[in-house]
């Protein structure tokens, strides 16, 4: 599939699509402490002979155990689209593990390959930790593919 994950809305800041971590996102929290951290990406489409519709974005965690969704021990992680960071409040309302719509990027005869849909974050660690590295929690797009 053509479409992709960035960091910021510019074409040079890709993560790795290969699943052989040659670019992956990294996070990284005090294991005391533990804590919470959001940020913003962007998915955009990268091949200008197709256009996407019914884009979905989830997390997956392939692991043993998902730390994606184990909020009575802390881990947590959650989706929000739109440019507007959410609140502390709108991270509350929103289920762990959830899944997000994005909007459609380009149509018949007029594919896009300029916009940058963002989207939100939000990822909580619980404190009283090990040092310990989780590689295993993958964005999971999906979309129909159409031709132009």
């Amino acid at each position: 599939m053509g479409l992709g994950i960035y960091l910021l809305p510019s074409a040079d800041s890709v993560f790795s699509q290969d699943r052989l971590f040659t670019n992956p996102f990294a996070l990284t929290f005090d294991g005391r402490q533990g804590g919470a951290k959001e940020f913003r990406l962007y998915v955009r489409n990268d091949d200008p002979l197709y256009y996407y519709t019914n884009i979905v974005l989830t997390l997956q965690d392939i692991g043993d155990e998902s730390i994606v969704d184990r909020p009575d021990d802390g881990f947590v992680w959650k989706l929000s689209q739109g440019d507007v960071q959410p609140t502390l409040n709108d991270w509350n309302n929103i289920a762990p593990a959830n899944t997000v719509s994005l909007s459609d990027i380009g149509s018949s005869g007029s594919p896009d390959s300029s916009t940058y849909l963002p989207f939100w974050v939000y990822v909580e660690v619980p404190p009283g930790l090990d040092v310990q590295t989780f590689s295993t929690v993958q964005f999971v797009l999906s979309g129909e593919e159409n031709l132009i």
